[in-house]
């Protein structure tokens, strides 16, 4: 179960078993796998209210063919086949035990909901999701209109994140917003 009075958020999910002595894949949210290294437990589960508390035993960046991973090492789980959580599981961590962002930094679960608006502050939409898709993650918009936009996470459209006016401000390109048809 997740943990009571202390909220959890997702770091990544796991992917398969690594080697035969224990080790798991977790494809992580976040490019920083540095700051994910000092963690000494995760809650591993479907979602957060069934997560189960495990304790990490040792930590390691891993190159895989899509990118890093943090291959885990978990109390209690010796060999591949005593690994037995599904890939996919979702892996959350404290917000206790996460480091502290540095300035300019926010986690992506943190702005959805924020209003899109664009460079003359024009209301746009709203933040619904964020993406973890090669070769960049997308902001999910639901735009005015109704529809879902995916907008690259990259400086060119995205230019700030307010966090304190909980607003995304975009620059657009034509077309990427189509005009509502009556």
């Amino acid at each position: 179960m997740g943990k009571k009075g202390n909220s959890l958020r997702e770091i990544g999910r796991l992917g398969k078993p690594h080697g035969v002595h224990g080790e798991i894949n977790m494809i992580p949210v976040s490019p920083d796998l540095d700051r994910l290294l000092g963690l000494a437990s995760i809650y591993v589960g479907p979602d957060e209210e069934s997560a189960v508390p495990m304790t990490i035993v040792s930590s390691r960046v891993h190159l895989a063919k899509k990118g890093q991973t943090l291959l885990l090492r978990l109390n209690g789980v010796s060999d591949r086949e005593a690994v037995g959580f599904e890939r996919g599981n979702r892996v959350f961590a404290s917000d206790e035990d996460l480091p502290d962002l540095r300035d300019q930094e926010y986690y992506y679960s943190d702005i959805v909901g924020f209003q899109a608006v664009s460079e003359t502050g024009e209301a746009l939409g709203k933040v619904t999701d964020v993406l973890d898709r090669p070769p960049q993650d997308l902001l999910v918009i639901n735009a005015l209109n109704g529809q879902e936009v995916f907008i690259p996470l990259v400086n060119e459209f995205v230019l700030v994140v307010d966090q304190e006016k909980k607003q995304v401000v975009l620059s657009l390109i034509e077309g990427m917003i189509q005009e509502s048809r009556l």
